[in-house]
């Protein structure tokens, strides 16, 4: 597999975790069921009617650190 096709499929795969995410959220949220996150690497509940978006920091896959 190329470069590009690389790019393109995780690209795909990135896009589909995150719909994935926010239909998880909004099923919780309608189900009025909390929601766990990971703050400071420690799991934490969180009130579903709070929540309005899920961000995460973008790594720097397939990148050497020097």
């Amino acid at each position: 597999m190329d470069k590009h096709k690389k790019d393109k499929f995780a690209a795909d795969a990135e896009r589909a975790l995150q719909e994935a995410v926010a239909d998880a959220i909004e099923e919780h949220r309608r189900a009025g069921k909390s929601i766990v996150v990971a703050r400071d690497g420690k799991p934490v509940k969180v009130d579903p009617k709070t929540v309005r978006t899920v961000r995460e920091e973008r790594a720097d896959y397939g990148k050497d650190e020097a």
